[in-house]
């Protein structure tokens, strides 16, 4: 197997842990939000935030993931290639969110009406009855709230697209110490002081808009992930020994007991436990968990067979992420298959609620899997799905 081909397997195996994680960060409270059930001093409370930190890295690892593929090219020489590929994911952005809309119009019940507390695990409660209305669906199209939330990673998708050129020239301009400054200035301003201001004055004050001083940018998915893929990738792909990737894990569980800890205070603090305000914290160090997980996939192809047995495999599920991102939702919001595997699996066969929620996810992996390889034999489907 060649060099390139080696390097793309691994990115493969990225991207499917990335897509079947992205759906465990979508169960709510039957997985992602299951410790927020459970007392603050049990021990489920602590074990079960742990995964919902970890699952963080998804959506950074897919950006990381275009880093490594995207920025070592030159799309100078042919500039409209960008704004044709911003251009095929806003169709497929306006397509599959058309469908969703229509599905929540039509089935009168919204995945932000989960009322959590009285019915937590994904039985969904009547909401009001949505009636069809063009105008009201291209205006929430790009909202980040509300029913179409979970599209949000293409949104900053398709701004990583538009400026590519930029952070093309960007990337293979950056010496090694330049990058480092990069991630220096994230750290201190994306992690420490948030948590150091959140450690003492528990939200009273926030101090974020004049401490980042014009620094936002470097935080945005579109900048900081990618670059930290193509560095991965081209510049910092030295020899990964046991012990090397040993140590970068241990640094990445003391980010993610920080997260939780982070988490733990600010529901306790504001006696809000509802997910979409208290999950703020636990993306706090998501760089370091997408990076671990991507040293880790690198570390596999280089240092054992796995990869090498199945590649035809990996491959093609690789090849199915997107559409799997896309359509997982339908599986998850919009079908009576929560309720199906609930009976089954827990009134049935008694599993534990964190094991449901993996067999669960993998259920509905199989299911998008099923979708979209079905939509790929579709000529005027296909270009939907991937």
């Amino acid at each position: 197997m060649s060099v390139q081909k080696k390097e793309l397997l691994s990115l493969e195996l990225m991207r499917v842990l990335a897509a079947f994680f992205v759906i465990f960060n979508h169960t709510s409270s039957s997985g992602h939000f299951l410790f927020s059930l459970y007392p603050s001093d049990s021990i489920q409370y602590w074990l079960y935030m742990l995964p919902a930190a970890f699952c963080h890295f998804a959506v950074p690892l897919f950006f990381m993931i275009s880093g490594a593929l995207l920025l070592g090219r030159n799309d100078e020489a042919r500039p409209l290639v960008p704004f044709k590929k911003a251009l095929h994911i806003l169709i497929i952005l306006l397509v599959w969110s058309f469908l969703y809309y229509l599905s929540t119009v039509y089935e009168h019940r919204n995945y932000m009406t989960i009322d959590r507390d009285a019915n937590p695990y994904l039985s969904f409660v009547a909401a009001s009855p949505l009636s069809f209305d063009l105008r009201e669906f291209l205006i929430r199209l790009f909202e980040l709230s509300g029913w179409n939330h979970t599209y949000c990673f293409l949104h900053t998708y398709i701004a990583l697209l538009l400026a590519l050129p930029l952070l093309q020239r960007m990337a293979q301009a950056f010496k090694l110490y330049e990058y480092k400054l990069l991630l220096s200035l994230y750290f201190v301003f994306f992690m420490l002081i948030p948590a150091i201001q959140y450690l003492i004055w528990r939200g009273e004050h926030n101090f974020d808009a004049s401490l980042y001083m014009g620094l936002k940018w470097i935080g945005g998915n579109a900048v900081i992930f990618p670059l930290t893929g193509y560095f991965l990738q081209h510049h910092l792909n030295y020899n990964w020994t046991r012990k090397r990737l040993l140590i970068l894990w241990g640094i990445n569980i003391l980010g993610l007991l920080c997260s939780c800890y982070l988490t733990f205070l600010f529901i306790s603090t504001t006696g809000n436990s509802r997910e979409l305000d208290a999950q703020g914290f636990l993306t706090w160090s998501a760089l370091i968990n997408a990076a671990t997980v991507f040293v880790t996939c690198r570390y596999i192809d280089e240092h054992t067979m796995i990869l090498k047995r199945f590649p035809k495999v990996i491959c093609s599920l690789g090849n199915a992420t997107l559409g799997i991102y896309l359509s997982h939702l339908y599986f998850l919001h919009r079908s009576d298959l929560s309720s199906l595997v609930w009976r089954i699996l827990r009134e049935g066969l008694h599993l534990g609620p964190l094991l449901y929620a993996f067999v669960y996810c993998i259920l509905i992996f199989i299911c998008s899997l099923i979708t979209t390889k079905l939509l790929q034999k579709i000529p005027l489907l296909r270009s939907l799905v991937r």
